[in-house]
């Protein structure tokens, strides 16, 4: 009948198992059927395997509903209401019709002088019960030891004349124990203890000793008896033998957001119960406290519940429960205590993903999806898929300068979904339309040097250059220099920078000066045909005229001073002169 789901293909096989027994999943339970089950899940493919909590509830039962008791005149009675059931059940006490204030599991009545009729009500949301106590009231001369009278004090010489050192007695099971019994009677015949176990001594005639090196069983019967002249009375130590729990453990299921979380605290094997507190804590604040009124002496185990409303933030809080002796007086200074391990809630919720709505910038190459400040919470833990134009992305791939724009978040677990979108802006160094190049140029010519870059954001452009009268930056963004009249002073480099927070770039022009002595104006090439076609004819004309001014000689025969014909070296005669 439990809400358990399970799912398999092949269908599996399913036994449940308790304190290691398998178990029929069909068979009710019982009160003794509380504690923890597993259930092993099996098919060809495998097998799985879960746990669970279980509390059987039941109304109050008594181990005798009715009892009857006879004491002597003058006693003191303590009457014991042992009703069990879960939940623990309510009490009220009722003595000849009228109703008693004590709501615990005992009713004390002191010196009682007739019969008396008494019931104990047990209830829970379950059933009641109730259990009928008889008082008969006997004379002295009866002389019957009384039987229900467990006094944890010494009673007044008046009603008997027993003196019990100690009178209440808490032991740790194992532990010795030593008791004296001494009367303050003068007319004592005899005094006795009468024990099932351990030692005794008479140390006087009106005293007499009881001791036990180890403590070896749960219910101590001890009595001291006192002989007198004209009767006899008795007197029982109330021995409170405890233990502390073997462990103490924190189990709860997994617990969906909004629900109430049942958390179990199970205490093993610790007596008495009636002394046990269970004290929860979350975290280290204390949250509950819950007390048992089981009056068993023998060790037994406890389930004490807590229950609380569970959100997502109560997710990994951790829970304890601290299991303790509260003795009394006479117990130790310190109260034994056991504490089990933290428990972490588990608490299942819807998805959500939070911290990365609204507008982001990356670096080209740098940024990626991941690297967004989202936080992505939910349990189960879900998967989270990114879109971009309606396709399915990675979230660790960098993006690039196409990238920019929206991008949605599905968040998916067994619970639900969700969604978000972001604006994301891919942000990239500058890039130059053109590479760096070099430039010739005539003295007096206007030139002009262009810089352009792209970029995101886009980038600023500026110069760096030798400065010079005659040249001059122009433009916005996109910077130009403009130099009028070049001279050979604005030779050289000029480098164009393009910076923005994604990175810099340069890029640079080498101005080269063509020499002045080598230009040609265009004017002057056409001259250049008729020029020299002039310089032709001049020189020809200045030939001419030089072969007719020095180019003209004569040649004459001299004949000799004799008269003779006798020829002699012609001599070149010029002007008239000869040489």
């Amino acid at each position: 009948m439990l809400p358990c789901y399970v799912d398999g293909n092949p269908p599996p096989t399913v036994q449940w198992y308790h304190g290691g027994t398998e178990i029929s999943a069909s068979v009710p339970l019982t009160r003794t059927g509380s504690g923890e089950y597993t259930a092993e899940v099996v098919n060809s493919l495998g097998k799985s395997i879960t746990s669970v909590n279980i509390t059987v509830e039941y109304a109050p039962t008594f181990k005798e509903n009715l009892l009857q008791i006879s004491v002597p005149v003058g006693a003191n009675v303590d009457l014991s209401c042992d009703a069990e059931g879960h939940p623990q059940p309510h009490l009220n006490w009722t003595c000849d019709g009228a109703h008693e204030k004590e709501t615990t599991n005992h009713l004390y009545i002191g010196q009682i002088e007739h019969n008396m009729r008494c019931q104990c009500t047990a209830s829970n949301y379950l059933h009641s019960a109730t259990k009928e106590f008889i008082i008969v009231v006997v004379k002295p001369s009866t002389a019957v030891p009384p039987a229900a009278i467990t006094t944890p004090e010494a009673v007044p010489q008046s009603a008997c004349p027993v003196i019990l050192t100690p009178a209440e007695v808490v032991v740790r099971f194992g532990d010795p124990l030593s008791i004296n019994c001494s009367t303050s009677a003068a007319n004592v015949e005899e005094i006795d203890f009468i024990v099932s176990f351990g030692k005794k001594q008479v140390e006087q005639p009106l005293s007499v000793s009881w001791a036990v090196e180890e403590v070896k069983e749960w219910a101590v019967n001890a009595e001291c008896f006192v002989t007198l002249e004209q009767n006899q009375c008795s007197e029982m130590p109330n021995v409170i033998v405890y233990k502390t729990p073997d462990s103490v453990s924190v189990s709860a299921d997994v617990t969906q957001e909004g629900a109430e979380m049942v958390l179990s605290c199970d205490v093993t094997n610790v007596a008495p119960l009636q002394a046990l507190r269970v004290k929860w804590y979350r975290g280290n604040d204390m949250v509950q406290t819950e007390m048992f009124n089981d009056t068993s002496r023998t060790p037994d185990s406890a389930v004490s519940t807590f229950r609380t409303a569970v959100m997502r933030e109560d997710n990994g809080v951790e829970f304890r429960c601290a299991a303790e002796l509260h003795l009394g007086p006479n117990g130790p200074e310190l109260v034994p205590t056991v504490t089990s391990s933290a428990y972490t809630a588990v608490v299942h919720y819807k998805p959500r993903i939070q911290g990365c709505s609204g507008h982001f910038r990356g670096v080209e190459g740098d940024i990626t999806i991941d690297r967004l400040p989202c936080h992505v919470d939910g349990n189960p833990p879900p998967t989270v898929q990114w879109y971009h134009g309606g396709t399915e992305i990675s979230a660790s791939v960098p993006l690039t300068r196409t990238g920019s724009g929206e991008y949605t978040a599905e968040v998916v677990n067994s619970l639900g979904k969700s969604s978000t979108s972001v604006n994301i802006t891919v942000e990239y160094a500058p890039v130059f339309n053109l590479e760096s190049y070099t430039q010739e140029v005539y003295p007096g010519e206007n030139v002009n040097l262009d810089c352009s870059a792209e970029g995101n954001p886009p980038p600023e452009i500026s110069w760096e250059y030798a400065p010079a009268d005659n040249a001059m930056v122009t433009g916005g963004r996109q910077k130009s220099i403009r130099i009028t009249g070049a001279t050979s002073t604005n030779a050289g480099v000029y480098v164009c920078v393009a910076k923005s927070k994604a990175g810099r770039v340069t890029r640079s022009v080498t101005l080269l000066m063509k020499g002045e002595s080598s230009r040609v104006p265009p004017e002057v090439l056409w001259l250049l045909p008729f020029l020299l076609i002039i310089i032709i004819l001049l020189v020809v004309l200045l030939y001419r005229t030089c072969k007719k001014k020095h180019g003209e000689s004569r040649f004459v025969a001299d004949r000799a001073k004799d008269g003779s014909d006798v020829s002699i070296p012609l001599t070149t005669k010029h002007k008239g002169v000869q040489a």
